[in-house]
């Protein structure tokens, strides 16, 4: 299969989906857009920040395609130097593009991803710690290439990685010194991210931190991060855990008394960790414990920046509280006919469809604290479901999702709950009553 076009097939098997198999006429429908998409358009809205994938109605705002800006990539990038002096820089999208798609023809998307992220190159170590840049996306754009096993998708994540920033690279280096330190000095004891997490909380220089917890408390963050140790005999088990507690986190960041909605940047952390059990099927479980290490240290970071609640458990229930009696009896079925039906671009799926996962995967036992019971999670669905659903009358109660949840600002459109004969509901939740 050629790098340079899109190709689904019928019998793709995804990590976790409700849906019955493609149609021949859906996939082709499918690869004709996709093609479409890789050859006409620049993956990026804009000159300075990588975000989300337009189709057709997006053409107008979409950049098209640049010529390469080298006169042979497939050449000129196979130098080391010439590759790293290159990185970090938008414009040379389409040169890394059609760099990674050469590469791919001539040995494999796996031989690819293996040389340009887990060979322990200078390259491969900038090209890793890239993947969690722009929110995630890199890492969600290869993973859905890795997924569906389409080398073209493959090509434009990795390109993708090439042009961002190296955001979170000194962070992660930093990290990882650590923990190799700890390893050295004989502690190699596995700790829970649930743990970990409840460490973060109570570093108050950390929390108080936010956004620039990276330039004000990087290193104290990184001395918790480095605690975090994925071995490849618990690939799995950390797979499961990483699902689990990035859901927790996602869906525990509200604000009562106002009604329940997810933080839409926080989504993509959640969202990206149905990846790894993808890459698992294709790679050595020790490069997918670089993934999940990678991941899990960056999530660190962004559901501190985004204002993590110092209260999970209780908000956690908040948003349980709400449950609409209306959705009660919808299966996971259902949800996923509702979130095809929803006006959005793809975000509500996505986030639906790892939560899907979450409860797929979730067991009664576990190796590591999973705080979201399999119980819960459905329920969970629902809510999610109810608090970006449209109305009747076409609007929605406040807006879809909020953005940088810990800020009281962000909830300002965000209907509060009239509580009726629910009063003291919140305080309830918090036990005061």
């Amino acid at each position: 299969m050629s790098a340079s076009t899109v190709d689904v097939k019928t019998d793709w098997r995804p990590v976790t989906a409700v849906a019955q198999p493609f149609k021949q006429n859906s996939a082709n429908e499918v690869s004709k857009l996709l093609t479409k998409n890789h050859k006409a358009f620049h993956i990026f809205f804009n000159e300075s920040i990588g975000m989300h994938r337009a189709y057709n109605e997006n053409a107008g705002y979409q950049l098209p395609q640049k010529p390469t800006s080298v006169k042979q990539p497939s050449k000129d990038l196979s130098d080391a130097k010439t590759f790293q002096s290159h990185m970090g820089t938008n414009r040379m999208y389409s040169d890394f593009l059609r760099f990674f798609e050469s590469h791919i023809d001539t040995h494999g998307w796996v031989k690819t991803c293996e040389t340009y992220l887990f060979s322990g190159s200078e390259i491969a170590e900038a090209m890793l710690t890239r993947l969690g840049a722009g929110v995630l996306h890199p890492w969600i754009h290869l993973g859905f290439g890795i997924e569906f096993g389409l080398p073209a998708i493959v090509a434009e994540g990795l390109a993708t990685s090439a042009c961002h920033t190296d955001h979170f690279g000194n962070y992660l280096r930093e990290a990882a010194r650590i923990q190799k330190t700890r390893q050295q000095e004989g502690k190699t004891e596995s700790l829970g991210l649930a743990d970990l997490y409840e460490e973060i909380r109570k570093n108050e220089k950390i929390m108080s931190s936010r956004s620039g917890v990276l330039s004000r408390a990087s290193g104290e963050l990184a001395a918790i991060a480095g605690k975090y140790h994925v071995k490849e005999e618990e690939v799995e088990a950390r797979m499961k855990e990483l699902v689990n507690v990035d859901a927790f986190l996602t869906a525990s960041m509200q604000n009562p008394p106002h009604l329940p909605k997810l933080d839409f940047f926080n989504i993509h952390s959640h969202n990206a960790t149905i990846f790894h059990a993808a890459a698992l099927r294709h790679f050595k479980a020790a490069d997918v414990a670089r993934l999940l290490e990678m991941q899990a240290r960056v999530d660190m970071a962004s559901f501190v920046g985004y204002g993590m609640s110092r209260t999970p458990k209780e908000h956690l229930d908040w948003m349980l509280s709400f449950a609409p009696q209306s959705y009660a009896d919808k299966s996971w079925e259902q949800l996923y006919e509702m979130a095809n039906a929803q006006p959005d671009d793809g975000h509500v799926s996505k986030a639906l469809r790892a939560l899907s996962h979450a409860d797929t995967i979730a067991e009664t036992q576990h190796l590591f604290p999973e705080p979201i019971p399999k119980s819960q999670i459905l329920p969970l669905a629902r809510v999610m479901m109810k608090s970006v659903a449209r109305e009747s009358s076409g609007v929605s109660a406040g807006p879809m999702w909020v953005r940088n949840a810990g800020s009281p600002g962000a909830w300002g459109g965000v209907p509060i709950y009239k509580e009726g004969k629910e009063a003291g509901l919140w305080e309830r939740i918090r036990g005061r009553v």
